[in-house]
């Protein structure tokens, strides 16, 4: 594997330039010989933006990357940028322990003014459409506790044409959840409340409101197995945010811990989620746009 890894410090009031620059490379690189993935995004404690791109070689990236690069060549850089870009080309991945007995995956890096970096974590998701778009997160840690190189993460990303508060009630309201989620359902909407959602053919679920945030943030974690409480293991984290667009709200939805779950579980949870949340938020959009008819 070969990771090409820009972090780029934008002027403050170039950001969103910078940014749109940088998805105009993701786009240029779309259907390149040898990519895995690539995306960016915007670090919001540091104010800084990053990109990532996964490629099966150094060779698939150097073949491509004049091509991918040119599509931004007579950007004004040097006027959105207070300087250049830490670029890091990283290669040879290997296994190393961290202090809390897990392990991250360790590159060895190319860019020789710069000390080695572990990356760990979630790989950058694609950029969110009109249409639902999923993608999994990687987490880098060993056998001692979570295997590496599962699954942690479901994320989707899709937009809606309704209002934040219209969406907030669809999402935390029982006779609205009734309609796209599970056909049963009980939710003490405050943080620590008891839930239980409930389906004829696979059983009622416990789950435990963690947070509440109206009319952003709603997050909740529940049992894998139903008729078990959450504190019995496996279980996951479910949180929804959303954010006004213009006349549109996005959502996203990241279900995590999946992990954690043994070895046998793993993928069939992911699988069986990730078919799971396709299904219902297509029928949230199509309620909460009954709602506006």
């Amino acid at each position: 594997m070969f990771v090409h890894l820009a972090i780029h410090h934008p002027k403050p009031e170039h950001t969103d330039d910078l940014l749109a620059s940088m998805h105009c490379v993701d786009d240029a690189a779309q259907g390149a010989p040898g990519l895995i993935q690539i995306g960016a995004w915007h670090d919001q404690k540091s104010d800084r933006l990053v990109g990532l791109a996964l490629w099966e070689s150094q060779e698939a990236f150097e073949a491509s990357a004049g091509r991918i690069f040119q599509a931004v060549a007579n950007d004004p850089f040097d006027q959105w940028c207070q300087q250049p870009p830490d670029v890091f080309h990283l290669t040879k991945p290997y296994v190393a322990p961290s202090p809390d007995s897990r392990t991250a995956i360790v590159f060895e890096t190319s860019f020789e003014a710069r000390p080695k970096r572990i990356l760990s974590g979630d790989y950058p998701r694609p950029r969110g459409s009109s249409a639902p778009t999923f993608a999994t997160s990687w987490l880098l840690v060993g056998d001692r506790g979570v295997r590496r190189n599962m699954r942690d993460k479901i994320e989707c990303e899709l937009y809606i044409t309704a209002p934040v508060e219209r969406v907030w009630q669809v999402l935390t309201k029982p006779g609205h959840l009734a309609r796209w989620f599970s056909t049963e359902v009980e939710l003490d909407l405050r943080p620590g409340g008891a839930a239980v959602f409930g389906w004829p053919d696979d059983g009622r679920f416990h789950a435990v409101v963690e947070e509440v945030e109206p009319p952003w943030r709603f997050a909740f974690r529940w049992a894998l197995k139903p008729g078990i409480g959450v504190d019995a293991d496996p279980s996951t984290r479910v949180m929804f945010e959303l954010a006004a667009e213009g006349e549109r709200t996005r959502l996203r939805l990241v279900e995590s811990g999946f992990a954690a779950l043994p070895h046998e579980e793993h993928e069939l949870q992911v699988e069986d989620h990730t078919v799971g949340w396709k299904d219902e938020l297509a029928k949230l959009v199509d309620h909460v746009e009954s709602l506006a008819a």
